[in-house]
């Protein structure tokens, strides 16, 4: 390699700075062992680090340096920060063949730099050599430790947080203090406390508790103390403070039932507070004795009588005081109608005369609901969750305990022609007590005014505070004209209650068309109408959509730049639209702002954020995107995506049960379930289970839809071939051709099955069928990702592995996982799947291994059954694979 051309002499003396990984080993004993002894462990070492893998790769790549250190050596891996733990744990399992070798290992990544010896030869020193040997020298024989920065690194790999344990702070030489961590298995590594450590914790607490012994307090003080023992006021002070509190907490419990008022339960409570310091006083003066109450004498006839009267004024004050400060903590919460910050809007009753009308009442409810969610400082139920209950007969109280809310609003609607009656009830979900109810009787122009009124009223009722933004944004009114308000309604209703319906959607969009040309100023009209677009187009792949939905975000962003149904909105289109998950991110969180209590709003953050790769905040806000709606396994589902692509499958499945526990019949929950079974362990069975459930409830042809592929794939993974082809080929034409992605997954299905039949010919007929749709799709839309690694896919099955390569190459240009962490990895595997069908194994088991160290749907143990790998089977390299990363799964 040519040497770069020197720089100017200020910058030639700054030394080349890298960031390495060391791992640093030590022989525990070596200084006493003599000189032949010393040789043979040296030798015995240097055979055990050189067949180690990582040892091996990272020599044959350059990328290692070994620097020997007289009792032991540093090896400084300019790799991954896995390479020196992954190469300590290869030590650590070979020390079982040389038991005279006793090694202690330290781990550190960080800054070196070139530097030359006494000799003039060139070495390396820095900061991380340094490091990685003070962490070691705190351990004992067979320990291997980190440094904090090392295990956080790892830390961000499930398959690694089994084996780091904290073992806190430690002061090594010069003073200095490191965090250690200490890596162990079931087999490797050492569980014990390093004695060092250990000695140094002793000392601590030794200190300490010197320190506390100088603290005595002063004579007086224990002679107080002493007193109110002896005369039992601590048994009596306990015996009040639990004797009262129960009480509190029962009049909480059944005041609201007998409907008494607020004051009777403040006044309970003061009357228990004022009790305190009277109770204390009488412990002191009396005692009961078998003769019944007596005086309580004094400690002797040579005590003072004063100390005794400022005893006794002690303790009074000290009553008072705790009886005062309990007061100021419960008072505020003594009421038996308080209500928290929470509320569920159900749906309303449709009394109007034309049935044609209940989209109306839903869209009453919805705006109530959305002005509502519009209020920081309240926690509001998302509309998915609060459906459910209409028109059923459960009570306030059933139903705020369900959803988690203190206060439910229920209420009914009545349109004839442009007047409206609204009649609505807050009520306190707590005891099914009505709070208020409300009349209106408007014309259909004042409908804005009504639900502005309300919200206002819910926010006091529940004192809830509201920014000057949050009640200028209640007062807004969206249009003022009372047919585009009718039609926006009608449109957003199908929206929502169709989002796999294609025809409501279709007539949806004609809705949201009317209302903007009867009002072109309407901005939330134009939101809505964008979100729509932008579904049809992440959905049905339907190309115009996609400007059409930009446009629309942006043209309510010139009406109303601070409508955050605008800015999610232009979020989806830029996060459908683009892939562009930057841009899609920034106007989600300024949707967020406006939208606190949005489900949506959490759902799409959640979403982005995954896909750049930040799964711990992707799922906090998918958390809290199924705490505002705790009756939609929708955010559940996204949420077990997150710990499936973690491999965290203990999570999963507890993420899975419970969106199940609202949704039996969810296909989507129990594809996932099934998932996991395979990827965890190979398990079938679990699918097998699901797909029985399904078929009691799914009668219709739409859910049945779901069920042939279902079937078909897992008779693949079972090696029942005759019996998955009969499935695929059983799948509707009708339904499978619905969307192009469908028409490809049943001919691939039906071509897998017959190639592995031996039918080469059938097998051709499909793949050459879904060759074509892909091929078609892609002439509208060029830069589809996943439908470029399909083709790839279909022409590796017809032979064609310079397409095919080529295909699954533009795949992984265009949706890389640098650039989309949930769905790039797919298109890896894809890839690989790709190599391993055209023989090119080699790359198909470097695309596997590279998949194998980060969040994917991919483990060791469907690796191991699933058919698509069969000629991997027999590869060296690719048994060498399962071994090394079985041992971390």
């Amino acid at each position: 390699m040519a040497s770069p051309a020197p720089m100017p002499s200020e910058t030639t003396a700054r030394p080349h700075v890298e960031i390495a990984h060391v791992l640093f080993i030590d022989v525990v004993g070596y200084s006493a062992l003599l000189i032949n002894e010393q040789q043979q462990i040296q030798q015995e070492l240097n055979q055990v680090v050189r067949g180690t893998e990582q040892f091996r790769i990272a020599e044959a790549e350059g990328k290692l340096t070994r620097l020997p250190t007289g009792d032991g050596m540093a090896l400084v891996f300019f790799t991954t920060p896995e390479a020196p733990v992954q190469c300590a744990l290869e030590i650590s399992e070979a020390l079982a063949s040389y038991p005279r070798l006793k090694l202690r290992m330290g781990v550190h990544s960080g800054p070196i730099s070139s530097t030359t010896d006494v000799n003039d030869r060139s070495n390396i020193a820095g900061a991380a050599i340094n490091i990685a040997e003070r962490i070691m020298s705190c351990g004992d024989a067979g320990h291997i430790l980190l440094s904090r920065r090392v295990a956080e690194d790892l830390g961000q790999y499930a398959e690694w947080q089994p084996y780091l344990h904290d073992l806190g702070e430690v002061q090594v030489k010069h003073g200095v203090t490191l965090a250690v961590v200490n890596l162990y298995t079931e087999k490797l590594g050492n569980p014990e406390l390093p004695q060092r450590i250990k000695e140094a914790r002793e000392a601590k607490s030794s200190r300490s508790g010197a320190s506390a012994t100088k603290d005595s307090a002063s004579s007086e003080a224990r002679g107080f103390f002493e007193e109110v023992q002896r005369r039992k006021v601590y048994r009596v002070a306990v015996a009040y403070i639990v004797v009262a509190g129960g009480l509190i907490q029962l009049a909480s419990a059944v005041f609201p039932a007998w409907e008494l008022p607020n004051w009777a339960l403040r006044l309970v409570v003061v009357l228990l507070l004022t009790g305190f310091p009277i109770g204390l006083i009488l412990a002191w003066a009396f005692d009961v004795t078998p003769q019944g109450i007596r005086a309580t004498p004094p400690p002797s006839l040579a005590s003072p009588r004063r100390r005794g009267r400022r005893n006794l004024l002690i303790l009074l004050g000290a009553g008072v005081v705790i009886s005062a400060l309990a007061g100021l903590f419960i008072l505020p919460r003594a009421s038996a109608r308080k209500l928290d910050k929470s509320i569920a809007v159900l749906p309303f009753e449709n009394f109007s005369d034309s049935k044609e009308n209940a989209f109306f009442a839903d869209g009453i409810q919805d705006d109530i609901l959305t002005n509502l969610a519009k209020i920081g400082d309240l926690k509001v139920i998302s509309r998915t969750s609060v459906m459910p209950y209409r028109g059923k007969s459960a009570s306030a109280r059933e139903i705020g305990k369900a959803l988690g809310v203190s206060a439910i609003l229920e209420g009914s609607v009545r349109k004839d022609r442009n007047r409206v009656r609204v009649n609505v009830q807050l009520i306190n979900a707590a005891n099914d007590e009505h709070i208020w109810a409300e009349d209106y009787d408007r014309d259909l122009t004042d409908m804005f005014a009504i639900q502005t009124d309300l919200a206002q009223k819910i926010a006091k009722e529940l004192q809830a505070k509201l920014s000057p933004t949050e009640k200028e944004q209640l007062t807004r009114k969206p249009t003022e004209n009372g047919e585009a308000y009718l039609a926006f309604v009608e449109g957003h209703n199908l929206f929502v209650s169709g989002i796999e319906d294609i025809e409501k959607l279709k007539k949806a969009e004609q809705l949201y068309q009317r209302a903007i040309q009867l009002d072109p100023n309407f901005a939330l009209a134009y939101a809505s109408y964008s979100q729509l677009e932008s579904w049809l187009f992440h959905t049905w792949s339907n190309p115009d959509a996609r400007e059409k939905a930009r446009s629309l975000a942006k043209r309510a962003l010139e009406l109303q730049p601070d409508l955050p149904e605008a800015h999610l909105a232009l979020g989806f289109s830029y996060y459908y639209g683009d892939l562009n998950f930057d841009a899609a991110l920034s106007e989600f969180e300024s949707a967020r702002r406006g939208l606190p209590n949005g489900m949506d709003t959490y759902l799409a953050l959640g979403a982005i954020k995954r896909r750049q790769g930040r799964w711990a905040e992707s799922t906090a806000d998918l958390e809290k995107a199924a705490n505002l709606s705790p009756k939609d396994s929708w955010p559940l589902q996204n949420l077990a995506f997150n710990y499936q692509m973690l491999r965290d499958f203990k999570k999963a499945n507890e993420t899975v049960d419970r969106g199940l526990a609202i949704s039996p019949g969810s296909f989507g929950l129990w594809e996932i379930k099934s998932k996991l079974a395979w990827l965890e362990s190979g398990d079938t069975s679990v699918g097998e289970k699901g797909l029985q459930q399904l078929e009691k409830i799914s009668d219709s042809s739409e859910k049945q839809h779901y069920l042939w592929p279902a079937r078909c794939q897992i008779f693949l993974w079972q090696r029942r071939y005759a019996e998955a082809l009969q499935a695929a080929e059983n799948w509707p034409d009708d339904l499978a051709e619905a969307k192009p992605e469908m028409i490809i997954s049943k001919q691939m299905l039906v071509g897998w099955a017959r190639k592995s039949l031996g039918d080469e010919s059938g097998a051709r007929t499909a793949f050459t069928k879904s060759k074509e749709v892909a091929q078609s799709k892609l002439a509208s839309l060029p830069n589809d990702a996943g439908m470029h690694a399909q083709l790839g896919l279909a022409l590796a099955l017809l032979g064609d592995k310079e397409g095919a390569v080529a295909e699954s190459k533009r795949a992984m240009e265009l949706l890389p996982e640098s650039k989309d962490a949930f769905e790039g990895p797919s298109i890896t595997e894809a890839a690989a799947q790709v190599s391993c069908i055209v023989g090119d194994h080699a790359r198909a088991i470097e695309l596997l291994d590279h998949l194998l160290t980060r969040p994917a749907a991919l483990t060791v143990a469907a690796l191991k059954v699933d058919p698509i790998w069969d000629p991997l089977r027999n590869e060296p390299a690719f048994q060498q694979l399962l071994s090394k990363h079985g041992a971390k799964a």
